[in-house]
C-alpha cells in the first residue's frame, strides 16, 4: 500500500475528510497514484496546470484497505464526493 496518493479535482474546496465504507476490496489491480508534483500541507489544496490537487497521506491518516468515500466541502456549503479503494 503507498502512503500518498494524488487527488486532483478542478473546484475550490473549503475542507476535505474520508469515510472508511468497507475493508472489502475488488479484485482489479491497484494503480500507482504516487503523486508526482510537490506536496501538499495541512489540509489545502494546491492549483497545478488548471486544477486543484491534494496530496492524500494515507499512512498519516490512518487510512487502511478497503473502500472510502471522499468528501469535499467548498467554501459556499456544497459537498461533492468520490469513492476510491486503497489496496
Amino acid at each position: 500500500m503507498r502512503a500518498h496518493a494524488l487527488v486532483p479535482l478542478r473546484l475550490r474546496c473549503s475542507t476535505a475528510e474520508a469515510i472508511k465504507w468497507s475493508d472489502a476490496t475488488t479484485s482489479d489491480p491497484p494503480i500507482d497514484a504516487t503523486p508526482t508534483d510537490a506536496a501538499t500541507t495541512g489540509n489545502q489544496f494546491r492549483l497545478t496546470d488548471g486544477q486543484w490537487h491534494f496530496n492524500l497521506d494515507t499512512k498519516a491518516t490512518g487510512m487502511t484497505t478497503g473502500k472510502w468515500q471522499l468528501i469535499a466541502t467548498l467554501s459556499d456549503g456544497s459537498q461533492h464526493a468520490v469513492w476510491i479503494q486503497i489496496k
